[in-house]
């Protein structure tokens, strides 16, 4: 009886993964998906993955997908369909193994190559990613994609003259593509381009209102720049977007901290604390705000823990090394000036 009940309750979970919309006729369905050939069931999974990507069904869409690399395991497309599915959703590593595959049957496929190289960028591949998306360029001269990811494997490397070249063609390829305006933005940032960065992420904003990202980069450009006031606008903005956005809070606390508004800077550092408790920026900025409020060893305690996620800001050791100074510990002071000092020749 057991084996009955699992017999018929796989039956009818075969027809809700069949029939797309009402149920009509669904036995005449599950016949016709029956007796049809191997490549004709992955066309139907294939479809059917499609619309349930489209309708954020993920798990559903995933199962289709898997499908079709069973069913036709030697066809490429599956494999990059089923990579970028798990690319839009984070698995990156996962999707990696798929893109391999895909390039592994298929050596002249540009999506392949630049969906891989997606993946080593959001996994801190650049130069893999660099490598990848030159070849998808050799491969399709004229796809936006690739020169923005190229420009993102080029900034991540401290490339931004390259990488704004890149963004440069992929807008000439695509104008009016909001988050390559951002990305080119940012690697103008990185040049000391402020205004070109303000400019680039101003028509972001043009192009999707709702770009919350474009809206906190511009508000780190206009910071730059000295403008608090239109900073601190664009942080409320990019906030309002996403409330959940931790650097937006992040980079608001650093704001507040240069219009010497320390309790409020407090307050977004923890914010972004409770979101991220590993960013050692936010605790240099937290850092800072309780140095502005005169609590000298609670600022000393949190460069301290920006210092141990990371070891190699040369920032941080200066502004504990001021700390110090101010609590009459000239011995620890005097290291920590010795190590900024040494931090910052090295990085030349």
């Amino acid at each position: 009886m057991k084996k009955l009940g699992l017999i018929v309750l796989l039956f009818f979970i075969l027809i809700g993964a069949l029939c797309v919309g009402p149920l009509n006729r669904p036995y005449t369905a599950v016949k016709q998906y029956l007796l049809s050939s191997p490549a004709q069931k992955a066309h139907f999974h294939l479809k059917r993955g499609y619309q349930c990507e489209k309708e954020g069904r993920f798990h559903m869409a995933l199962w289709h997908y898997g499908r079709v690399v069973e069913l036709t395991p030697s066809n490429s497309e599956a494999y990059i369909y089923r990579g970028t599915l798990k690319n839009n959703y984070g698995y990156f590593e996962s999707a990696l193994e798929d893109f391999d595959k895909a390039i592994a049957l298929n050596s002249h496929n540009d999506t392949a190559y630049n969906n891989r190289a997606f993946s080593k960028n959001n996994l801190g591949d650049y130069a893999g990613a660099l490598e990848d998306t030159t070849r998808a360029i050799e491969l399709a001269p004229q796809s936006p994609n690739a020169y923005t990811n190229r420009g993102i494997a080029k900034e991540n490397l401290g490339d931004y003259k390259g990488a704004v070249a890149d963004y440069d063609k992929s807008l000439e390829l695509r104008p009016n593509h909001d988050r390559t305006y951002t990305d080119r933005g940012n690697a103008k940032k990185e040049l000391g381009d402020y205004q070109g960065a303000v400019q680039d992420h101003t028509k972001a904003i043009e192009l999707n209102p709702r770009n919350a990202g474009a809206y906190n980069n511009r508000g780190l450009a206009k910071d730059a720049l000295k403008d608090y006031a239109g900073a601190l606008e664009d942080f409320d903005k990019a906030i309002s977007l996403s409330p959940h956005y931790a650097y937006a809070y992040n980079n608001r606390g650093f704001t507040k901290n240069n219009m010497k508004d320390y309790a409020g800077a407090l307050r977004d550092f923890e914010i972004c604390l409770r979101w991220r408790p590993q960013h050692p920026g936010a605790y240099f900025g937290r850092g800072n705000a309780r140095a502005g409020l005169e609590d000298l060893r609670g600022a000393v305690a949190d460069y301290d823990i920006a210092i141990q996620l990371d070891p190699n800001d040369a920032d941080f050791y200066e502004a504990r090394a001021k700390a110090k100074e101010s609590l009459g510990d000239y011995n620890g002071s005097v290291e920590d000036w010795k190590m900024s000092k040494q931090l910052r020749i090295s990085s030349h």
